[in-house]
């Protein structure tokens, strides 16, 4: 598929408009400046601070495309994958682990196996108890204790997938509810890194929110992708080729990818417009 070269340095300059972020002061400058806007694609700079053309294209197709799901179009041809259906929070401990043995075969660092578990149990967490809808759309299990034992449906199963292709190691929880929003997302992230104040009202229920963000924290792309009342998807991706120092003071990429967003009919209908 051909992309006219204007509208893909339309595209590039629109996700790179901004610098992405790991800290409170920029989050939240950025999620004021974004918030009535369409566009939720936040591409990082690698060590050399350059941007990675793989993630742009990947970005840029899916928003052509329409095509938002699927952990591999982050990675190299070739990539080795598992995938499991979780269904019983009993057992949430077991899959944990087989992820985190598989990390301890690849001789994956310490402190990256700790933040791998780390985004395995969060988004496990939000699969289960987090996501589940009942048929007028109200959350079923949100409200319990974390610790209370839950049995979803064969076709409410959270799906987890593990993928490795030598240089990045992408681990992705999918739901069959799709009730994640883009408002939801960002209203949770812009509290969560406010450097004062409470992160949250005294009424809220902290478990989502927290999650999505220390999901964040725990990886270097944090990829969010929304059918709505279908599916959401969420992934986190870890550069195994950065040392522990530069994991943790790098910029972070975020995506939120939603089907059918303004942001894809601006790209395929407006791709002269110079204006933002």
């Amino acid at each position: 598929q051909v992309i006219h070269a204007r509208k893909l340095f339309s595209v590039k300059r629109l996700i790179s408009s901004h610098k992405s972020f790991n800290c409170a002061n920029s989050f939240s400058s950025i999620e004021i400046k974004i918030r009535p806007s369409p566009f939720s694609n936040f591409i990082a700079k690698d060590a050399e601070g350059q941007f990675l053309g793989r993630e742009l294209l990947t970005t840029v197709c899916k928003l052509l495309s329409n095509d938002i799901f699927g952990v591999k179009k982050y990675l190299n041809w070739g990539a080795s994958n598992m995938i499991y259906h979780v269904r019983d929070s009993y057992y949430k401990q077991d899959y944990i682990n087989v992820v985190t043995d598989y990390c301890d075969r690849l001789n994956l660092r310490k402190p990256i196996v700790n933040y791998v578990t780390i985004l395995c149990d969060e988004l496990l967490m939000n699969a289960l108890y987090d996501a589940p809808r009942n048929d007028e759309g109200e959350e079923k299990f949100s409200s319990l204790p974390r610790t209370e034992r839950i049995m979803l449906k064969p076709s409410e199963s959270a799906r987890l997938e593990l993928a490795c292709d030598g240089d990045h190691l992408a681990v992705s929880v999918s739901d069959p509810f799709g009730g994640l929003s883009r408002k939801i997302v960002m209203d949770y992230l812009s509290r969560c890194f406010k450097p004062y104040g409470s992160k949250l009202g005294p009424n809220e229920k902290g478990g989502a929110g927290l999650g999505i963000y220390m999901s964040f924290n725990a990886v270097n792309k944090f990829i969010i992708n929304v059918d709505p009342h279908i599916r959401t998807e969420l992934i986190g991706i870890i550069d195994l080729n950065l040392s522990v120092k530069e994991f943790k003071y790098l910029n972070k990429s975020f995506h939120f990818f939603t089907k059918n967003t303004l942001a894809r009919q601006f790209c395929l209908h407006n791709p002269m417009r110079d204006d933002f």
